[in-house]
């Protein structure tokens, strides 16, 4: 039985799942990115073809002005860039 999770002296790693991802099925990896560099990483992993470039309509610049003027945690700003 496999696991998706390995264990290393510093902690747990989640161990990589990209035969799950196909070029023309189901399991497609959705960027939410208009960044080339983005897209450049992910093709140097192998993931060419296998995710689907879908941008976000959220302006996120405006949101992360916005959110810098109210204290929030680090795990809720994260959570509301998400």
């Amino acid at each position: 039985m496999s696991s998706d999770y390995a264990s290393s002296s510093e902690g747990n790693l989640l161990l990589s799942k990209f035969d799950a991802l196909s070029n023309d099925g189901p399991r497609r990896l959705i960027l939410a990115s208009q960044s080339p560099r983005r897209r450049e990483i992910l093709d140097m992993m192998g993931l060419s073809n296998r995710y689907t470039v879908t941008f976000s309509p959220l302006d996120e610049e405006a949101l992360q002005i916005e959110l810098a003027k109210t204290p929030i945690s680090p795990i809720e700003y994260t959570k509301k860039l998400a």
